[in-house]
C-alpha cells in the first residue's frame, strides 16, 4: 500500500540515504551542514514555504519531494515548485506509482494552499517512463533553464 505524508523526524536515516542517492544521481556534493540545514528547514514548524513529502510503501520511506511555495508576479496566489523529487525502487514499474503518488499529493497540497500552479524541471536524461508520467500529469512547456552559480 502506498501512502504519502509530511516527512517526520523518525524518517531522517531513510531520507538521508535517499537524499545521498539523489545527489549522486545529479553528480552533486553538498556539505554535511547543508544537508542538516535542509532537513532542519523541512521539519521546522516555523518554515511554511519549504515542505518535505514522503512516499511510503509498506510503511517504509521510498521517496521524497521537497516543495517550495513562493510568490510570483503572474498571479496573486503562490506557486509550488517541486525542487527535488526522488524515489528508490527496484524497477520503473515499481517507481512510477510512487512518483505519481508524490506528484498527486503535491497537487492536492498546492490546491489546499490555493496555489495557482505546481511546476518542476526535469532532465532530458530521465528515463522515458518518467517523462511519460510527467506528460500524463502535467503540461510540458517550452522553457529552457539557465543558471548562474554564485
Amino acid at each position: 500500500m502506498i501512502q504519502t505524508q509530511a516527512l517526520q523526524l523518525h524518517d531522517y536515516n531513510d531520507w538521508l540515504t535517499l537524499w545521498q542517492q539523489y545527489l549522486q544521481t545529479h553528480q552533486a556534493n553538498l556539505s554535511h551542514d547543508t544537508t542538516l540545514n535542509t532537513w532542519k528547514y523541512i521539519l521546522s514548524a516555523n518554515e511554511t514555504n519549504l515542505i518535505g513529502l514522503g512516499v511510503y510503501a509498506n510503511n517504509k520511506l521510498q521517496g521524497f519531494a521537497h516543495l517550495v511555495f513562493h510568490h510570483n508576479t503572474w498571479d496573486a496566489r503562490d506557486c509550488c515548485y517541486v525542487e527535488d523529487l526522488h524515489v528508490h525502487a527496484a524497477s520503473d514499474s515499481d517507481a512510477l506509482p510512487l512518483e505519481k503518488a508524490l506528484i498527486t499529493a503535491t497537487r492536492l497540497l498546492a490546491q489546499e494552499r490555493n496555489c495557482c500552479l505546481v511546476y518542476w524541471h526535469a532532465s532530458s536524461k530521465h528515463r522515458p517512463a518518467n517523462l511519460d508520467l510527467y506528460n500524463e500529469l502535467a503540461q510540458q512547456t517550452d522553457c529552457v533553464k539557465f543558471t548562474i552559480h554564485l
